[in-house]
């Protein structure tokens, strides 16, 4: 090993160890404090770790065809690629058993951490002499404001391995070395398809300033190169990233596009905070803005802007300071920075940690350049950190200025929007700002190399290792905890705080007795005594239960469950929220739900009592259909959709929604239902309906992970429904024959003649089979590239 290598290694675990330390330091103290269980709250707790176990236990049993437990129902991959099914890190979690995963969760965190340090270093220690620059520019990038942000939310799995696409460019444009630009978009894809949007745009943006415009004619051909190892690598991840795409393409959510023109006030101010502020928490944001899951942050750890603007004035005319006047600009636009997350129009800042990796670089080789104050060049240097210091000082105190301006306008015109505001948490931050000023100050001033070095370096530790502990705090504490966007919500049952989160959620799964029947869904969302939301706490209960349930806290559920509730006029986005109307439930076969208010005149299914002395109660409800029964009567689309929600409900049991095209082939099976009997429904008679639907409904029904089979004894011919998402995987048998499955609002149903009916549902993963032989051709192409280079290389060594 010759001595650049063994230097590289000496300084890869120096930053390996002080990632390490720093993350360790934020982290294992909470574990400590909870019993050895890291939780933060909402999305970390009721996403991350209930998913995490979920899918465990999904791998080794065999059940990734169908999810029965995810809402009403949807495909495994594509509900759960976003949350990083396919995260290397998941992977390895795997490996134990899914009970441990509340206790292993933070250690894989700190795990995540250590590989975005190392990675990063691997990365910019290829532009600068002194590694130990490039050590201190990986702890810049390890723990930037968007890594403290977005502690909630999956999105550390995503910028540890980024780096690694960076440095496969690198490879590919500097030595012509294959595979690793194709083995790290084939690991992206699999990670995150949402992300890789961001990353492919993000990757042209960053080929055309640091090759093509510094050697157009040289990098030409080395473009080609790119895109072919590009599409080879998602080639090798077409197994997996063309189910989760087949299955995203029905997501309204990736539907609406950005049409404005410039950000209101609010959105640059906090395009401000994210640069030069020490980045909040989503959720309870201290500040005034009226955003919760945008993601944005950059800060990076105690200089903030200072030696970016510094290396900015230093190489003016450098590509490197083209690219960061660049991203800084697509920021401020908004068609440019929805680009990035495929032209939503949601804000978004979910690109971020990308740009931030570029300022840790320049931040990096702004002080490999910053040697001491002797030579002309080296006084050159200190004059453009001087001035970056100014103009970050400035930006600083200018957003700490406009926030503080904004609430003595607020309070002198009573706008109230100081009421969106803690000012103590406020203050914390604003003194932290001020703070990192003086620090960074102190340490770029300590003329000696050496002590400047050591200085840095622990002003950055000290720095990453207030914000994100101060961030895990806030999160932890989540007092007001976001709720002020939602009005109607006035109260939060104990029973979510993050310290109890293993009791209150984990022990009530597995303490709690269901029936063993396959024809029934629960509904698992709590409701205080005045019927306010109690915030995602047990929504996604019933994947740890393993009963199908009418209620998930899940972003990429199947596009035929948005269909269905847009149909009778119910918003879904991240969860389901209002599926209580007359009719509704008993439409969805809920049998069982969960309370945490004790009915006397009911008879108690099963019950348990956490350690806060708070008791969920399971009880029946009045009125239940199993999964699969037929109608008598039809309704077009378009008289459907002429009625409110509440009648919508009353119409969908006793008659099926049809399209005019269906009508025309079905009409001589079933009647349509009159108008005046629409006019007579009424909640009352629920019972009524629904006894009328129990005479023709599943007198057996099994289903698993890939299949469906019920049983239905009719008087006539007619339809069969099933509450089940309509997916382009499905297909249906009746007594041996294939028929046509047809969407009717989202949900299945299917012919079904007189007497007994057999229906058998097939379930096949869309694309799994295609994206097999794609993903097994194109890593033999890689390969063959790969070796053909070899002897290329060797060759023209000789």
């Amino acid at each position: 090993m010759n001595e650049n290598k063994l230097l590289q290694k000496k300084y890869f675990f120096r930053v390996l160890l002080f990632a390490f330390i720093t993350a360790a330091l934020s982290i294992v103290p909470h574990m400590i404090s909870n019993g050895g269980i890291f939780s933060l709250r909402d999305d970390f707790d009721y996403q991350q770790t209930v998913f995490a176990m979920f899918c465990n236990d999904a791998l080794k049993s065999g059940e990734t065809g169908w999810s029965w437990y995810t809402d009403l129902g949807g495909s495994f991959i594509g509900s759960y690629s976003f949350y990083n099914l396919g995260s290397p890190f998941f992977l390895l979690s795997a490996v134990f058993p899914s009970s441990w995963y509340p206790y292993l969760i933070g250690i894989f965190l700190i795990l995540k951490y250590c590989v975005a340090a190392c990675l990063a270093y691997l990365y910019i220690g290829r532009f600068v002499k002194n590694q130990n620059y490039a050590v201190i520019g990986a702890m810049l990038y390890a723990f930037c404001g968007f890594q403290t942000m977005n502690l909630m939310f999956p999105f550390h799995d995503v910028t540890a391995i980024f780096p690694l696409m960076l440095i496969g460019i690198e490879e590919l444009a500097e030595k012509r070395r294959f595979g690793v630009l194709a083995l790290s978009v084939a690991i992206s894809a699999v990670l995150n398809y949402y992300f890789l949007f961001g990353q492919i745009i993000f990757l042209a943006i960053y080929f055309i300033f640091r090759f093509l415009i510094s050697d157009f004619k040289k990098h030409i051909r080395t473009l080609g190169l790119c895109l072919l190892e590009g599409i080879i690598g998602i080639g090798i991840s077409a197994f997996f990233f063309l189910p989760s795409a087949i299955a995203v393409m029905d997501n309204p959510r990736i539907g609406s596009f950005v049409s404005q023109i410039v950000y209101d006030w609010q959105t640059y101010l906090m395009i401000m905070q994210a640069y030069f502020i020490p980045s909040d928490v989503m959720g309870s944001q201290a500040y005034f803005i009226n955003r919760t899951c945008d993601s944005c942050a950059v800060y990076l750890p105690l200089f903030a802007m200072t030696l970016v603007f510094g290396y900015i004035l230093k190489n003016k005319k450098n590509p490197f300071s083209w690219l960061m006047v660049c991203l800084a600009g697509i920021s401020l636009i908004p068609v440019l920075n929805a680009s990035f997350s495929m032209f939503n129009s949601r804000y978004y800042a979910r690109w971020y940690y990308m740009m931030s990796l570029v300022f840790a670089l320049a931040s990096a080789m702004m002080l490999d350049d910053f040697y001491g104050f002797k030579s002309e060049k080296e006084k050159d240097a200190a004059k453009s950190v001087k001035y970056g210091f100014i103009l970050n000082s400035a930006g600083s105190i200018l957003t700490l200025l406009a926030m503080a301006g904004v609430i003595v306008i607020s309070v002198a015109a009573e706008l109230h929007i100081e009421d969106k505001v803690d000012l103590k948490t406020m203050a914390l931050y604003a003194v932290l700002t001020l703070l990192g000023l003086a620090v960074s100050f102190i340490c770029l001033s300590v003329n000696d190399t050496k002590k400047r070095i050591a200085f840095i370096l622990a002003g950055v530790m000290m720095s990453s290792l207030i914000t994100t502990s101060l961030a895990v705090c806030r999160y932890k504490k989540g007092e007001s905890s976001g709720y002020w966007y939602n009005d109607s919500i006035e109260s939060v049952s104990k029973a979510i705080d993050s310290e109890i989160f293993y009791d209150s959620t984990v022990s009530i799964a597995e303490n709690i007795s269901l029936p063993d029947s396959q024809d029934y869904r629960v509904k698992t969302a709590w409701y205080d005594k005045d019927k306010n939301y109690i915030w995602h706490s047990y929504d996604n209960l019933s994947l740890l239960l393993k009963v199908p349930s009418v209620d998930s806290f899940n972003s990429t559920v199947s596009g035929g469950i948005f269909e269905f509730y847009d149909a009778i006029g119910i918003g879904r986005s991240v969860t389901t929220l209002d599926n209580t109307y007359a009719g509704l439930l008993e439409l969805l076969s809920c049998r069982y739900y969960f309370t945490s208010l004790e009915e006397p005149s009911k008879e108690i299914i099963s019950s348990y009592t956490d350690s806060a002395g708070d008791t969920v109660y399971v009880y029946e409800y009045d009125n239940f259909i199993p999964i699969g029964f037929t109608y008598d009567w039809y309704i077009s689309e378009n008289d459907f959709a002429k009625y409110d929600t509440e009648t919508k409900c009353l119409i969908l049991l006793n008659a099926v929604v049809l399209s005019d095209e269906e009508i025309a082939e079905t009409k001589d099976v079933i009647s349509e239902i009159p108008e005046e009997v629409i006019s007579g429904f009424s909640e009352s008679n629920v019972s009524s309906y629904v006894e009328e639907r129990k005479k023709e409904s599943s007198v057996s029904f099994e289903r698993d992970s890939y299949s469906f089979r019920s049983e239905i004894v009719c008087e006539d011919d007619s339809f069969a429904y099933f509450s089940v998402p309509c997916d382009r995987g499905w297909s249906a048998k009746v007594n041996g024959k294939d028929v046509e499955i047809i969407n009717s609002c989202g949900m299945m149903i299917v012919p079904v003649e007189s007497g007994e009916n057999i229906i058998e549902f097939e379930y096949e993963i869309p694309g799994f089979k295609i994206g097999s032989v794609i993903s097994v051709i194109s890593f033999t192409a890689l390969v063959i590239l790969w070796v053909v280079s070899k002897k290329e290389i060797l060759h023209n060594a000789d």
